[in-house]
């Protein structure tokens, strides 16, 4: 799930979030599961994943389906999503007993650079903080103002190879279906 190491910052998802109370008069499908698995909405974590690039995804469908449904659905996700893709990162199981109170759920864990939006966000406020020198006081004593620069150096580092290895992404599946195409 880490391709890279510096990129190693996961996003969980979870499908269906709705109350206990209303899925019993609503009947869900393998589909309907896995376009809520990657929807922003179901992300436990305030970052778009249509912002960035997935590097792997691994995707926990619980509850009675068929295999062939569920492996159809990845397939149409890899596909469908436009986004540059590394080779076979998509994985998918399924467990036969469902979460109590539910018919079929989904549990989706996956790396993507769009994790970069809530780093910077991150070291935004946390510069806006050490400008107004909030908090610091507790600490002016023991450590020094430039051990704070040095933590939120590698917030803005991690932003900014999660982009270009965004961009180094799309130019690489640009070449490869160039050479596929001639070959």
């Amino acid at each position: 799930m880490v391709p890279f190491p510096r990129l190693h910052f996961f996003m969980v998802g979870y499908a269906p979030l709705t109350s206990r109370g209303s899925q019993q008069h609503r009947a869900l499908t393998v589909p309907e599961l896995t376009q809520q698995c990657f929807d922003a909405k179901n992300m436990m974590c305030a970052a778009d994943p249509r912002h960035g690039c997935y590097l792997s995804c691994a995707v926990l469908f619980r509850g009675r389906m068929l295999s062939k449904d569920v492996d159809e659905q990845m397939l149409n996700v890899v596909h469908k999503e436009k986004k540059e893709w590394i080779p076979n990162n998509v994985k998918a199981s399924i467990c036969d007993i469902p979460p109590k109170g539910l018919k079929m759920a989904t549990t989706f864990v996956g790396n993507t650079t769009a994790v970069q939006e809530t780093w910077k966000r991150v070291a935004e406020q946390f510069t806006v903080m050490f400008r107004r020198k909030a908090f610091l006081h507790w600490y002016t004593g023991e450590v020094s103002e430039q051990f704070y620069l040095k933590l939120c150096f590698p917030l803005y580092s991690i932003s900014k190879q999660a982009h270009a290895y965004c961009n180094i992404f799309s130019h690489l599946l640009l070449k490869v279906m160039d050479e596929m195409e001639f070959t």
